[in-house]
């Protein structure tokens, strides 16, 4: 007769903590600074002939989100 004993133990994978934006310690006046600069980034971008939908998006989702980083106060 044969007898095994298993322990097996699954594996947990640890979730990345989440960033949780406060928004009282941004640095308000400089991300609207680089909003302005941003816009008129995205407007000259769009006015060419070459530009697509998706690209537009990538500038301006890029821009938003290295303000963001930029200038929230940890």
């Amino acid at each position: 007769m044969v007898v095994t004993d298993i322990d097996i133990i699954p594996q947990k994978i640890k979730q990345k903590p989440r960033k949780i934006f406060i928004f009282s310690k941004a640095n308000w006046g400089r991300i609207n600074e680089d909003t302005k600069h941003l816009s008129a980034t995205v407007v000259t971008e769009a006015e060419s002939q070459d530009s697509t939908i998706q690209s537009l998006w990538g500038t301006l989702k890029a821009g938003i989100e290295k303000s963001i980083n930029t200038y929230h106060l940890k």
